[in-house]
């Protein structure tokens, strides 16, 4: 279809025709006063025809594009030829001015309708048009205003990460540098305040380990053997780990100096990532706080889980997220020293069976004072199902040839310990029918020898630990979990000797679950009796 505009040029030349026509036919008699009557006859009867025949096929043409002109000097009958020149002449003219006058008032009328018509026609192209210029004029607006927000966004979030950032100490005189104590000596009524709030939350003194870099520097408590170049093995012949962390509303300052402890002090080869495990935190310095934070470091990883499980569960929740082929576990508030990954790491890439702990050094609760040395003791356990410390018995230290080398460990502290990926599962990690803590340690300590396993502390690897008198997380009330696990792992694997253990916590033993499918899975891995054990 033709364009409008040009459909208007159109219309307004084919307009403009008659008009030229009766006007090029006046200015020619005009020149031509004095006629002969046969001149004029013929001249005439010419213009007569012309006029019959010329304007009717116009006229058929105008009707084509819906034009109504009127025809000018249109004779009616053939009267009017016969009619005096002078009459003829003078009727013309005066028939040509009012044809003049009447077209000219047509064409106003036209081009005044036309203009109507076309303006009527544009005026939503002229609103959209206006629409369309106010929407980009917003649109820019909006664009800056979001280019302002944006810059004062960055800005904003540059200078949260500049305070959550905490560069490593510059004072090697700082609070707690080097593992020593802080003390705070006749606190204000303020502070009295905050501290006693920290030891209501944590079961220890977050109000010191607040003073404390997250970077602080640790004593080498290695022995010079430890050290010996090729005392563990190069790097590239052992496997990559996963350190697990669980965590539910653990103090910002513990939490962070245990994750910077294992970032600056674990070869970056062998630390294949460290995955946060946050067992239903409802604080909110552990939520978007920590995750802001944690999102410079590209090696940690935090796993959210939506409802409290506990310890055990938030482990195998960890383990499930794991990629690298060792699980080495740890708590939420640990310090981890220089050289403590590389000896753990040996010893599974000699013997994948092989489990081990690092030797565990008291971090004081109060002033988190490092406090570690060259003594060290293995694990054990009591008739109550509970774990102790035994200084290393006489046919182990004769067993060994060094006093740094690894010690077997009848039992683990459970918290702080590294396991081959493939080794764990083929045990059946933790017994899934435990619930929140406790038993644990010992249930991975009874069938890793009893199925073909070493389990060692590992005397040249120092980890500083808070030990907590007490928990300060609340649980659901009228569930005694540690009895319950305690049972599921007697029936399991003490066989007759669970019995000692019966005869503390009497005969009612209580709904304990169903232990069938963990017993299957003894008998599958042909492991050892208790009393081997």
């Amino acid at each position: 279809m033709m364009p409008r505009r040009h459909r208007n040029v159109l219309l307004k030349f084919l307009l403009f025709l008659p008009l030229l026509y009766f006007l090029s036919g006046y200015f020619k008699m005009e020149d031509n006063e004095v006629v002969s009557e046969k001149q004029l006859d013929s001249n005439n009867n010419d213009s007569i025809e012309e006029i019959k025949e010329e304007p009717e096929v116009k006229r058929k043409e105008d009707k084509d594009i819906v034009l109504d002109i009127p025809l000018i000097n249109k004779v009616e009958n053939n009267e009017e030829r016969d009619e005096d020149q002078y009459q003829i002449i003078e009727e013309k003219n005066k028939g040509g001015e009012k044809e003049k006058e009447k077209f000219e008032e047509e064409k106003k009328k036209y081009f005044i309708e036309e203009k109507k018509v076309e303006n009527e026609d544009n005026k939503p192209n002229i609103e959209e048009n206006i629409l369309a210029v106010e929407d980009i004029k917003e649109k820019e607006e909006d664009n800056k205003k979001e280019d302002i927000k944006d810059t004062e966004s960055e800005k904003e979030k540059k200078e949260e990460n500049d305070q959550l950032v905490l560069a490593p100490p510059q004072d090697p005189n700082g609070p707690g540098e080097m593992g020593k104590a802080v003390k705070i000596k006749d606190p204000d009524a303020e502070t009295k305040k905050k501290i006693d709030l920290g030891w209501k939350n944590n079961a220890f003194n977050q109000y010191v380990s607040d003073l404390i870099s997250v970077h602080r520097s640790l004593p080498d408590l290695r022995n010079e053997w430890c050290k010996a170049p090729d005392r563990n093995l190069p790097i590239n012949k052992m496997s990559a780990t996963s350190v697990i962390i669980c965590f539910h509303n653990e103090a910002w300052s513990t939490l962070l100096r245990t994750v910077h402890s294992v970032l600056n002090r674990s070869p970056a080869d062998l630390l294949h990532e460290i995955v946060l495990v946050d067992d239903a935190s409802d604080m909110e310095h552990v939520k978007e706080e920590l995750d802001r934070y944690m999102s410079q470091y590209p090696k940690v990883k935090i796993v959210r889980l939506k409802d409290r499980v506990g310890l055990i569960r938030a482990r195998l929740a960890g383990a499930s997220q794991a990629k690298a082929p060792v699980l080495t576990y740890l708590d939420s508030h640990c310090e981890c020293t220089d050289g403590w990954l590389e000896p753990l790491l040996d010893r599974i890439a000699r013997n994948p069976t092989t489990v081990v702990c690092p030797v565990i050094d008291v971090l004081n609760e109060d002033s988190l004072a490092y406090q570690g040395g060259a003594y060290f003791a293995v694990g054990g356990f009591d008739w109550n199902l509970q774990f102790n410390w035994h200084s290393i018995p006489e046919h182990e230290r004769k067993r060994r040839s060094h006093s740094f080398e690894p010690a077997w460990s009848p039992t683990m502290a459970g918290g702080l310990f590294s396991i081959d990926r493939s080794f764990f599962e083929k045990l059946g990690a933790y017994d899934p029918g435990f619930d929140i803590w406790g038993a644990e340690n010992l249930e991975i300590s009874f069938k890793t020898w009893m199925c073909g396993g070493t389990l060692e502390i590992v005397p040249c690897s120092h980890v500083g630990h808070i030990f907590r008198k007490r928990s300060p997380y609340k649980w659901r009330s009228g569930v005694n979990a540690l009895k319950r696990n305690s049972i599921r792992l007697a029936e399991v694997w003490m066989d007759d000797y669970k019995k000692y253990y019966y005869d503390r916590v009497g005969p009612n033993l209580g709904e304990y679950g169903d232990v069938s499918s963990r017993k299957e899975l003894r008998k599958n891995l042909n492991c050892k009796s208790f009393k081997w054990y």
